[in-house]
């Protein structure tokens, strides 16, 4: 088996393999149709409108499948045509039939890179507005959830192996220390600069003016007045972690500055090495970690999230014609989305799939109503059903209205 999975793996990338399918499931985000049998694999339920910190909705599908006895249950997350679970989501009118899971899916990817959780935080550039990867998220060295961590490796093999995608917005340096593979210092510049760049400066005694940019050559004896530090470092959470032993209260020196450097990068480089390692025990009880190896980060990365753009020819390749291609509603669609952000486009995804990322099969339609409604959708059919708009700017504020405005998916 596992020579197999080496060969396949071999022959395609982490974007082919997560194969397009349009569902034959049936559930509307803002219609009813008579519920059949769902089956009983997996039943879970959760209430999205009370999701916050503490009992947010990760937390929630976390403690259902773990009351179920099914958090750990590997066939949960190996099956690509088995839906993972089916969700009842409380105070919303939706049945699933594909669907609601898809959204309680992406619901998670957003959910975890948010405040409602603990699992991860922020990195330094974004508190310090500086340096790369501003928007992405790194694993909380002070949480010691690692059965929730676990949990998210688990739902990364569930995306890998299925056509779903977790759209977590991870840096470089946790996909490649996720995957085994190493990590330098730059990994660590593209998510702290301001921190790597004062350790620039430690360790080449120069002092660069915020104000005037002017270079300063640090003297031995004004070393420890310029860089009053300790044996102790600063974690991506601001929890202080000493290097030596009551390391608070040793100082520096400007002879011992490069032993001090050294250990701080390995100390900031290694700072969530247990969360990520339990997020590891959870992937690699499903996809061997040999397998992960023969992949890039940033094809790893495309297999779980999917593809944060959406050019206007990806999704347009990607159509399942239910009308007439060459109908005036259709171009003053595809005028519109033109005009859309890959942020809004993502959001007519998951308007329209309960996904939010490439690759997605999109069912279009026409309808009824008149040229002023706006679009709705079956959401378990893969499907958007547009009006006979007149022109493309009633198409697009029409659309762009019900993309940011009506996400619930209910039968009101």
């Amino acid at each position: 088996m596992v020579q197999f999975l080496f060969f396949f793996f071999k022959q395609k990338t982490a974007y082919e393999m997560l194969r397009s399918l349009v569902g034959s499931e049936m559930c509307i985000r803002d219609r009813s149709y008579p519920r059949g049998s769902r089956g009983s694999w997996c039943n879970i339920e959760i209430n999205r409108l009370d999701a916050r910190p503490g009992n947010s909705i990760f937390k929630q599908v976390f403690n259902e499948l773990k009351k179920k006895e099914m958090l750990t249950h590997n066939d949960l997350y190996r099956g690509a045509t088995q839906q993972m679970w089916y969700i009842d989501f409380s105070g919303e009118q939706v049945m699933d039939w594909g669907g609601a899971f898809r959204e309680s899916f992406v619901n998670l990817g957003h959910d975890l890179c948010s405040p409602n959780n603990d699992l991860l935080i922020r990195v330094p550039n974004f508190h310090n507005n500086d340096g790369f990867h501003q928007d992405s998220w790194l694993p909380n060295p002070d949480c010691q959830a690692f059965e929730q961590f676990e949990f998210v490796g688990r739902l990364m093999a569930a995306a890998v192996l299925s056509d779903e995608s977790l759209p977590l917005r991870l840096p470089p340096i946790v996909w490649k220390q996720i995957s085994g593979m190493h990590i330098s210092e730059q990994d660590l510049r593209d998510v702290d600069l301001i921190w790597c760049r004062n350790m620039d400066q430690v360790r080449s005694c120069e002092y660069k003016s915020p104000d005037t940019n002017e270079v300063f050559v640090i003297a031995e004896e004004d070393f420890q007045p310029t860089f009053p530090l300790t044996w102790s470092v600063r974690l991506s959470s601001g929890r202080e972690k000493e290097l030596l032993p009551s390391g608070v209260e040793t100082d520096v020196t400007y002879i011992d500055r490069h032993d001090y450097v050294l250990k701080a990068y390995m100390m900031r480089l290694e700072e969530s090495s247990k969360q990520i390692q339990a997020i590891q025990q959870g992937l690699t009880a499903i996809i061997p970690i040999q397998v992960l190896k023969l992949w890039t980060y940033k094809q790893f990365d495309v297999a779980v999230c999917g593809t944060p753009e959406i050019p206007l020819a990806a999704l347009q390749e990607n159509v399942v014609w239910d009308m007439d291609r060459d109908a005036p509603e259709v171009q003053h669609l595809w005028a519109a989305v033109e005009r859309f952000s890959h942020e809004e486009r993502s959001l007519l995804l998951r308007f329209s799939t309960g996904r939010s990322r490439l690759p997605v099969k999109l069912k279009l339609s026409s309808m009824g109503g008149g040229p002023d409604a706006l679009p709705t959708s079956h959401t378990c059919f893969f499907q958007l059903c547009i009006p006979g708009y007149r022109d493309a700017q009633v198409a697009y504020d029409k659309i762009r209205y019900a993309i940011h405005n009506c996400m619930e998916i209910d039968g009101d």
